[in-house]
């Protein structure tokens, strides 16, 4: 079962987050995010109405492909490191082949 996401904004990993850099894609249907990380793993969680109500405030790509290449391997290297040191932070494959093809994602921005 697909559900319709879009994209409310771009986390970004500083000294002291609970979690690296991901791309957060709020459901369209109810409270709940999609937490995709630069390797296009992903995690679901809910997202604040603040949040969903601010998105304007960012400023990033829509999706990892359309991110720069630096940006893209600073972000891995970010967050393998990340893995290593927080050996009970797992996130599941993303069950598409590539975020930016699948249909029922809407980038917004």
């Amino acid at each position: 079962m697909n559900s319709n996401y879009k994209y409310v904004y771009t986390f970004f990993h500083v000294s002291g987050s609970i979690l690296p850099t991901h791309k957060v894609f709020k459901n369209l249907t109810d409270n709940q995010a999609k937490l995709v990380f630069a390797d296009n793993s992903c995690m679901y969680a809910e997202v604040s109405d603040w949040i969903s109500n601010n998105r304007h405030l960012d400023t990033r790509k829509s999706t990892w492909k359309e991110e720069s290449a630096l940006f893209m391997s600073n972000e891995l290297k970010a967050l393998a490191l990340y893995r290593a040191r927080n050996p009970s932070f797992k996130t599941e494959k993303n069950q598409l082949n590539s975020i930016v093809e699948d249909l029922d994602f809407i980038a917004l921005s």
